[in-house]
Parts: structure tokens; sequence; C-alpha cells
């Protein structure tokens, strides 16, 4: 099952949750990463946290799909990378990487109930 399958409620196979095939699908991903000091030394007698984004307030799966197509970045390929308009680069093929341990939740959004969570450690594959 790919990550866009995840999403889809055809073809989501996450019966290991809930133990019946095709009846839960992701409906969006919130990353939220908090930052903090560890160090002794305090700042202002307390430890300094900052959370990005701020808001995690977010509705819904918002897919941006930018179509590009060969007419639309031959008319800029003689301009240097940097001098041509956006929809006239060639976009890189996303990726995602699991290379860094993370925390992860599934979260039934009508109740705000935690379905399942998790953490995963790339280092303890090895």
């Amino acid at each position: 099952m790919g990550l866009k399958d995840v999403f889809s409620s055809e073809k989501a196979d996450l019966r290991g949750l809930n133990g019946i095939p095709n009846d839960l699908h992701l409906s969006d991903i919130i990353q939220v990463n908090t930052f903090s000091t560890c160090a002794e030394e305090n700042i202002g007698a307390r430890h300094h946290i900052e959370t990005f984004p701020v808001s995690a307030q977010r509705v819904g799966r918002e897919e941006t799909f930018q179509s590009v197509t060969p007419e639309s970045y031959d008319a800029y390929s003689h301009l240097p990378l940097n001098l041509r308009p956006r929809q006239g680069r060639i976009p890189d093929a996303p990726r995602l990487r699991f290379d860094r341990p993370f925390l992860y939740l599934v979260r039934h959004n009508p109740t705000g109930m935690i379905l399942y969570m998790g953490r995963f450690n790339p280092r303890l594959l090895a």
C-alpha cells in the first residue's frame, strides 16, 4: 500500500487498526514540530519552547499539483534557473524520507479520539 492509497477510502487497508479492510482511511496529515532547550541553563527561569507551525488548525486535505507541460518551460529554457518564473521550472519529484525518529498518531477528527499512536526510529531497524 502506497502513501496515496492511505488517503483513498477504496484502497486504504488499515485492517490492522480495526480488523475491517477498506473501512478506515486517512483524511489529512498535520506535522507539528516542537523545539525546546535541553541544557541546564534556562531562558527566563524556564526552558524555551517553540512550536511550528504556530497553528495546526487545518481542516480537510488540500491537494496541490502543478501540471507542467513541455510548452510551459520551453519558453523560458534560455533563461538561467533563478530568473525563470516558477511555472517555467521543472519540479522535482516529491520524496518522502523517514530518516529521523518521530512520533505519529491516527486521530478520528469528528470526536478527536486518538485511534493509534506510535513511534518510529530508523536506527532501530539496522
